[in-house]
């Protein structure tokens, strides 16, 4: 059930990527990426542990909290990466243009 949940996030998120990408524009999306990412992460480990279960402890160590940023970072990365490239295949199919800045 888990390994499901992490997929359906997984995706419902990817689509969330997109959207930004669409809205923004298509330049710099790595970085768009890592900063959707890293909002992930402080969503992830800050706001919904105290939502579900308000306690004066931390929940994680500082290792996992470093290994779950950079996690959140490289995931958002990899993602806004692979829409950007799967785009770029299917607008060469369609004739479609990106809006992405040129110098």
């Amino acid at each position: 059930m888990g390994e499901f949940t992490h997929l359906l996030a997984g995706g419902t998120l990817g689509i969330a990527i997109y959207i930004i990408l669409r809205v923004s524009g298509y330049d710099f999306f790595i970085i768009k990426g890592a900063g959707f990412g890293t909002v992930m992460w402080i969503v992830h480990v800050i706001i919904i542990p105290n939502l579900v279960a308000p306690r004066p402890y931390i929940f994680r160590t500082f290792n996992e909290a470093i290994v779950d940023l950079v996690s959140h970072t490289v995931w958002g990365s990899i993602t806004s990466w692979f829409i950007i490239v799967n785009l770029r295949k299917t607008s060469n199919k369609a004739k479609i243009k990106l809006k992405c800045r040129s110098k």
